[in-house]
């Protein structure tokens, strides 16, 4: 064959391999048991998962692909995790500089950073609540040490302060009932009082979420409403809810609210009962420790839905297979009882598991255990 038609032929062949479409490269930022579900979907769904996170010993680094060290909101990090990846996912809420979001490409990140930087701020999700008439938990915006006295004299002597960005491994909320805690607060963040908001305190009969999807054609996908347990500040699991008279109607407002500012992918709402009357307080824009449930019992769990809202795949109806369903966390007791902490292992809780044979065992694999650290947790389903 002549030189000049093999050039041509091997030019052809090139650009029809261009123009075959190749899988989407799935980027997550942070590497714990949301981020190991997420890379899991992602390479049992056929496409490759590149991870960033600051330890390669943290649980989903075996499911990567490859893993990247970086932190999640340097934007020399950043820049490293997207320039191998299609999209970019978060595994935790993430405050991010005006200058890294104007930076970054915008549209390969999810959620749109310009949307989380509404969202991860308490401030202005609240303002997206008001805008969309979406019913939440009454708040008063703190601008500075004045305003907290105002705020609690306004609630009524009791009140719950909460900060207004993510924090990392620290107090975010804090519950004011007195005026010594009061004074308590006020001398330990002088000068950042502007960082939180104040809330009424809710008299609350249970605690709820729900969570959601949109893709970028308009597409719905809605869990039923889920009901929390807590042992002292954590829940210590999670059970499917009857229908509650106000869960329609929050829903259909909250789909106005995605809608209105095009988000795509899962978001999660946070939601107390009071006066048999449901009241969002905030919300996270990604999977979370709660849908840990949609993992038995459902037509789809929360991380493949996430995948298809992103990359605007279709969007099913939620089906939940199972009548009932219950997630139990397995978590890390106080440094006091070390003792029981070193011999919870996966193989103890597999011999549990006897006694509850439709129980399913997800362990994290987490070194480290930490008080109050979520190790795993079991799914029962009936």
């Amino acid at each position: 064959m002549p030189k000049k038609k093999l050039k041509k032929k091997l030019r052809k062949k090139l650009i029809r391999q261009k123009r075959v479409k190749q899988k989407p490269r799935i980027g997550i930022v942070g590497s714990s048991q949301l981020a190991l579900y997420l890379a899991q979907a992602a390479r049992l769904a056929g496409y490759q998962a590149f991870g960033m996170s600051e330890k390669k010993s943290d649980p989903a680094s075996t499911w990567f692909n490859k893993w990247i060290k970086g932190k999640p909101n340097k934007l020399q990090d950043l820049k490293k995790i997207s320039q191998v990846s299609s999209i970019v996912l978060f595994e935790n809420k993430t405050h991010l500089q005006t200058k890294t979001v104007q930076t970054l490409k915008p549209d390969q990140f999810f959620p749109r950073l310009q949307i989380s930087a509404k969202t991860n701020d308490l401030w202005t999700l609240k303002e997206l609540f008001y805008d969309y008439e979406v019913p939440q938990t009454p708040y008063i915006k703190i601008n500075g040490k004045d305003d907290i006295d105002q705020a609690f004299t306004f609630f009524k002597g009791t009140a719950v302060i909460k900060h207004r960005f993510p924090t990392k491994n620290k107090q975010d909320t804090f519950m004011i009932k007195t005026l010594t805690t009061l004074n308590t607060f006020k001398n330990s963040h002088k000068g950042k009082e502007a960082h939180f908001v104040v809330e009424e305190f809710l008299n609350f009969k249970s605690e709820h979420r729900i969570i959601m999807a949109r893709n970028h054609q308009g597409q719905f996908s809605v869990y039923p409403l889920l009901t929390l347990n807590h042992i002292g500040n954590n829940y210590s699991q999670v059970t499917n809810s009857t229908q509650h008279k106000d869960f329609k109607p929050i829903v259909e407002q909250l789909k106005k609210m995605m809608a209105g500012i095009q988000y795509c992918g899962v978001m999660t709402f946070n939601l107390f009962n009071s006066k048999n009357k449901l009241y969002v307080d905030d919300a996270d824009c990604r999977p979370c420790n709660t849908g840990m449930i949609t993992l038995d019992g459902f037509n789809i769990d929360q991380f493949d839905l996430h995948l298809r809202a992103v990359l605007n795949l279709n969007l099913p109806e939620i089906i939940q297979y199972s009548r009932k369903l219950n997630c139990k966390y397995l978590i890390a007791g106080p440094r006091n009882q070390t003792r029981i902490n070193q011999s919870l292992n996966e193989q103890a809780l597999n011999i549990s598991l006897t006694k509850y044979p439709n129980g399913k065992l997800y362990w994290y694999g987490k070194k480290e255990k930490r008080p109050n650290r979520k190790l795993g947790h079991i799914n029962y389903t009936g």
